[in-house]
């Protein structure tokens, strides 16, 4: 069942990619694009984070990952930059983990930065859910924990 779940999630995933949640409100902010740079601004309009990123995702558990010269890495809502840009790819924290990805290997780290599943997967990871997540080696699905461990492998039905 959690194989279906997840096989449904990636489909969530990539469709969510093309409805731009960037320019939603999430967590009370909102991604505004001047010049070509994108910033935030709060739900009465007023500027929180001034225009500095070359892309941002959206807010999520109070972090936002953000891309910096073709890294991406995470601000806070003060727009600190608390995770240094240095990943191909980022997604936005979902149950305390964030899914990275660079030179095509995928991996997960934590709120603090800390690399918890290495950046030593070929294929996609769906986001933790339960400390449990799923990702394919060779054409494989396993179910992994957040250090990357494998926890299972994924029984498809028949």
């Amino acid at each position: 069942m959690f194989f279906l779940f997840a096989g449904l999630l990636f489909s969530i995933m990539s469709f969510s990619q093309s409805i731009q949640p960037k320019m939603m409100f999430n967590e009370g902010l909102k991604g505004y694009e001047v010049d070509g740079k994108w910033g935030f601004v709060n739900e009465q309009g007023k500027v929180v984070i001034k225009p500095q990123f070359d892309n941002i995702g959206w807010f999520s558990e109070g972090l936002c990952a953000v891309e910096i010269n073709g890294k991406w890495g995470f601000i806070n809502k003060k727009g600190t930059i608390v995770i240094q840009p240095k990943y191909g790819f980022a997604r936005a924290f979902y149950n305390g983990y964030s899914v990275v990805v660079t030179n095509d290997l995928w991996g997960a780290i934590n709120k603090k930065g800390e690399e918890t599943v290495p950046l030593k997967f070929k294929k996609r990871i769906s986001n933790f859910i339960n400390d449990t997540a799923m990702a394919i080696i060779d054409t494989i699905g396993y179910y992994i924990n957040p250090k990357g461990e494998i926890i299972g492998k994924v029984e498809y039905p028949r």
